[in-house]
């Protein structure tokens, strides 16, 4: 049977739509591909940002070990300043300036916002 114009154009189409369901699949696949390249990005960047949340979490807990310990020890300097023993205050105590000097710091530290002073009113107002 001699191959007729009908055949070869068919045969054509065929190859033709073979070609264009390929590179579908082969669209398919690289979309997939693309979509869990994104999944792994969005991943690791979620990891990364919960990796700096817990360190900037850690920093925040260390700062305020800190300024708690720096105002327990203020608190006691001035607790041992203001002891009086036998109605004589002790011999290695602080000058009334520099007690006071004490005063307004601890006071500045617990009123600071993050870490940044606040002006002290003077007398009352």
């Amino acid at each position: 049977m001699p191959i007729t114009e009908t055949d070869t154009s068919s045969a054509a189409a065929k190859q033709a739509m073979q070609r264009v369901l390929e590179a579908e699949q082969e669209a398919e696949l690289a979309i997939k591909e693309c979509r869990q390249e994104a999944r792994r990005i969005l991943h690791a960047a979620r990891d990364r940002v919960r990796h700096i949340k817990d360190r900037a979490d850690e920093r925040i807990s260390l700062i305020h070990l800190h300024q708690q310990q720096s105002i327990e020890q203020k608190i006691r300097l001035i607790q041992q300043t203001t002891d009086e023993t036998s109605g004589q205050q002790k011999a290695w105590d602080l000058s009334d300036r520099q007690l006071q000097y004490h005063i307004n710091d601890l006071a500045r530290q617990l009123i600071s916002v993050d870490g940044i002073e606040q002006p002290l009113l003077k007398d009352g107002g």
